[in-house]
């Protein structure tokens, strides 16, 4: 019967260590995905910005008010990618957290060869404030980067419909 145990414990113990490994990928998945995010939202605002100039030259201001509303609207899609990214991360890092728990749990038998140490991070701020990005440049950098440009399309819209009400 003591062998059963011992084979149910390491074969819970071979599953732990695999939900450990992809929930850490998943972890530094998101982490590099954060990266992404701004890259596509200044890819889409520059080619909006080159039609807004476009734009002035022909004098539609109809074309620009769509333009600014394509980059609005974009601008906010991205926005709202960047808080669902912080939220599942902690969602992983939440995970990884629970698994690293159980394993040390696992790990702390009196017969057991093994020593369980903890996984540490890189750097402070991948451990720090629950989720990996939290803290770090990358995301504080991206979501400034998304609300500066959202900020910016908002009076621009709000310069155009003055215009228009003006002209009206």
């Amino acid at each position: 019967m003591g062998e059963k145990v011992d084979d149910v414990k390491k074969e819970y113990f071979q599953i732990l260590l695999q939900q450990y490994s992809e929930s850490w990928q998943d972890i530094r998945n998101y982490s590099n995905s954060v990266w992404q995010i701004p890259t596509l939202l200044i890819t889409a605002i520059s080619v909006l910005g080159i039609a807004y100039a476009q734009s002035y030259l022909y004098q539609n201001q109809a074309a620009r008010i769509l333009i600014l509303l394509l980059g609005f609207g974009f601008t906010l899609v991205s926005l709202i990618a960047l808080i669902k990214h912080r939220f599942f991360c902690d969602r992983r890092v939440d995970d990884f957290t629970e698994i690293q728990q159980q394993l040390k749990t696992l790990l702390k038998g009196k017969n057991n060869e093994f020593e369980c140490k903890e996984i540490r991070f890189k750097s402070k701020e991948l451990a720090e404030g629950r989720c990996c990005i939290y803290h770090t440049s990358a995301y504080n950098w991206a979501l400034g980067l998304t609300i500066s440009i959202l900020l910016g399309i908002a009076l621009l819209l709000a310069r155009e419909f003055i215009l228009v009400a003006i002209h009206a």
